[in-house]
């Protein structure tokens, strides 16, 4: 199992988009467990994404982010939305089509 050591440089910007959603403790776990996520290959439970983060926080801080902690669940959604759509390049009025699929494209 890869571990994770600290946030890939590649992620840390998109990372950034949301930080005004969380404290600063929530921020750092919202960081480690998308990391953990991301790099997951197993079904994702937080007692396998807290093994997977090597120099975390303990399990059950994680289980706070998930259960107790002050953060809006729609609040993100909307925040990657928003970041989605700034990125797509796309400007007001323009159409986005959005497909979804059962079956890979590749097929």
């Amino acid at each position: 199992m890869l571990k994770i050591t600290k946030v890939p440089e590649k992620v840390k910007f998109v990372f950034g988009e949301f930080r005004d959603e969380f404290t600063e403790p929530s921020f750092e776990s919202f960081t480690q467990l998308t990391s953990a996520v991301i790099n997951s290959e197993k079904r994702r439970t937080v007692r396998r994404l807290h093994k997977s983060i090597s120099g975390g926080k303990s399990r059950t801080a994680y289980e706070y982010f998930f259960h107790d902690a002050k953060w809006d669940e729609d609040s993100v959604a909307q925040c990657k939305a928003d970041y989605f759509f700034e990125e797509s390049g796309d400007g007001v009025g323009d159409r986005i089509f959005l497909k979804t699929s059962t079956t890979p494209s590749w097929r």
